[in-house]
């Protein structure tokens, strides 16, 4: 089912509007930020990692080794999605309910992780009370505002819509119509594909982080936490993993719209 979800997205992909015009300023801006953002993250998590007081995680860390069995799964899980984008790309035919299409197998599969958690024996409040989930978010709510700076000021973007457009964390369908709608078009496309490679990636890194640091595997999907990414950190870290992520994708879910709002109202009246 994940891999259902991975071809959908791939294959709505190719029929977004206007991907050709203003490419190059597109790309710089999307590599610049997705760049630093994953660079402060990344290091913010790891960091602070001892204060998020994974049983596992210092055992795992010192064993690990980089081995090609490692890449299988983020390989699989790309490769389907460039098949999905490829087949939207040539195919030029619509699915009926295309866009609506990977919510309904999302649900489910959530509907599904729901089960496997009541079968662990997790309460509801070890659910939604997870202090390291509320860390992981803090952390990487914290570390992306310098990497939002930095990379306003290397492309020239002013430090408030820089801001904005590094505050979607992975929730690519709210960031790029939000600021699309209060900046223009090429902005909102960039929030749009800063937040859609945060995902792309977090599904290559989270198989790869999470023998490393399961902080570091939740915490980079950002808002996709809590759902698109859900799945590949239950698969990779198992169903202790699952409430840490939740809080964490929910809390990064909810800041998500307030502070585009924010920085937004400041760009606008500045």
């Amino acid at each position: 089912m994940v891999y259902i979800i991975l071809a959908i997205m791939g294959y709505n992909l190719a029929f977004i509007d206007n991907l050709a015009s203003n490419l190059t300023r597109l790309v710089l801006i999307c590599s610049v930020f997705i760049s630093a953002i994953t660079f402060f993250n990344l290091a913010g998590l790891f960091l602070f990692r001892r204060y998020l007081q994974w049983s596992k995680e210092t055992a795992q860390g010192g064993k690990f080794k980089l081995t090609p069995a490692m890449f299988k799964d983020s390989a699989s899980m790309v490769a389907i999605v460039a098949g999905g984008f490829a087949l939207g790309l040539f195919g030029h035919w619509h699915l009926p309910y295309q866009t609506q299409l990977s919510d309904y197998v999302l649900m489910l599969l959530l509907a599904l992780i729901g089960l496997q958690l009541r079968a662990s024996d997790l309460t509801l409040r070890q659910v939604l009370l997870d202090h390291r989930g509320m860390l992981i978010a803090a952390i990487v709510f914290i570390s992306t505002l310098p990497a939002a700076l930095l990379a306003g000021w290397l492309l020239d973007i002013p430090k408030p819509l820089a801001l904005a457009l590094s505050s979607g964390f992975g929730w690519y369908s709210l960031s790029g119509i939000l600021i699309s709608g209060q900046v223009n078009a090429l902005m909102g496309s960039s929030a749009f594909f800063i937040d859609l490679l945060r995902e792309l990636i977090a599904i290559i890194l989270i198989p790869l982080l999470m023998p490393i640091s399961q902080s570091a595997a939740i915490g980079y999907g950002g808002a996709t936490s809590m759902d698109f990414t859900l799945p590949i950190i239950a698969k990779s870290g198992g169903t202790q993993c699952v409430p840490v992520a939740i809080v964490s994708g929910f809390l990064l879910s909810l800041a998500c719209p307030a502070f585009i709002a924010i920085w937004l109202s400041f760009y606008i009246s500045g």
